[in-house]
């Protein structure tokens, strides 16, 4: 094998991160692009608290009700809970932040106004 197929299969072999997104307005959806020009991280689900928007597609990405994130989290391995305004984490309860802090999730507060390259700005937050 060449030594330039060896790096090329590391890179390929090596997944992105999960992460979750918690609301449904533009904001988020904004977001929800900056995550897809990711190379570091993939948007594994949307959190919102509307019963009508449970299990709807957004561009791709299924809506799951708040209560579920702890088992996506635990399931997927998911290393952040990304948000934009400081209330959209108002939809868990104290005991759903607690577990995902205990299973080495992350909070971020994202302001996609402000940031081009969201895994420059992740990794600034480590």
């Amino acid at each position: 094998m060449a030594p330039w197929q060896h790096r090329v299969g590391k890179r390929k072999s090596r997944k992105r991160q999960p992460v979750i997104l918690c609301g449904l307005n533009y904001e988020h959806y904004r977001i929800q692009s900056l995550i897809k020009r990711s190379k570091r991280y993939e948007l594994l689900a949307l959190i919102d608290d509307f019963p009508w928007n449970h299990g709807t597609l957004v561009d791709g990405v299924r809506v799951y009700y708040p209560s579920e994130a702890l088992s996506l989290a635990k399931r997927h391995g998911v290393v952040r809970v990304l948000y934009h305004a400081d209330g959209d984490l108002a939809v868990f309860d104290d005991d759903t932040l607690l577990a995902l802090d205990a299973q080495g999730v992350v909070c971020s507060k994202i302001d996609p106004h402000h940031i081009d390259d969201l895994d420059s700005y992740l990794a600034g937050q480590a």
